[in-house]
């Protein structure tokens, strides 16, 4: 049988929460099961939207939880235990505001540097020893508050940029899949997405 992997994106459910900063996990996760053509349906049992394909000859599990960001935890924990995935087989895809937009950074391994929804899922499988993808979506340069920036949603010319972000989010994460952690980081963690033209917002 083959191996079964988890990508969960973290974000918030709902139309009110739906392209802002702080949903760019979510965003990822759509435009893999787009890309993948695996479709998500709502399971009760780990409180998150899931969809299952095989991808490169492993089984991967696409997870969004409608546990609202700062519980992301919950159903991360449920769907890890239930199908009893090593760590190292699991990753989170998350926003940073620390990194800059138009950057992604892969690592094994870490603390949350803040992120409620990444130390939600540290608290909830008590180990921060698992992969997580960071999606730079930078600091406010206007000076607002970080919980109202981060659920704002993207300016014209910053979209331009995240559309093309999140692709290369979901060609890292294949990546991952196909070749590991250690070729996906030093592929992809470098390289740095600029605006070329004016963009459409989502």
């Amino acid at each position: 049988m083959s191996d079964l992997y988890i990508i969960a994106g973290v974000g918030n459910p709902g139309p009110e929460y739906q392209c802002t900063r702080h949903n760019v996990g979510f965003m990822v996760v759509d435009r893999l099961c787009g890309r993948w053509a695996i479709p998500l349906r709502a399971e009760e049992k780990f409180r998150a939207e899931i969809g299952r394909g095989e991808i490169f000859g492993n089984e991967v599990m696409l997870l969004k939880p409608w546990t609202y960001m700062n519980q992301s935890g919950i159903a991360i924990r449920a769907a890890v235990d239930y199908f009893k995935v090593p760590y190292e087989r699991f990753i989170v895809v998350l926003d940073d505001v620390d990194l800059p937009l138009g950057r992604v950074r892969m690592r094994p391994e870490g603390n949350s540097g803040g992120h409620r929804g990444l130390e939600s899922v540290i608290v909830h499988l008590g180990t921060n020893k698992f992969p997580r993808l960071r999606i730079g979506i930078g600091r406010d340069s206007a000076g607002r508050a970080t919980a109202d920036y981060v659920l704002s949603r993207f300016t014209r010319v910053e979209w331009e940029i995240m559309d093309r972000i999140l692709w290369m989010a979901c060609d890292q994460l294949e990546c991952w899949l196909r070749k590991g952690i250690e070729v996906a980081m030093n592929e992809y963690n470098g390289l740095t997405i600029t605006a070329e033209k004016e963009g459409k917002t989502p």
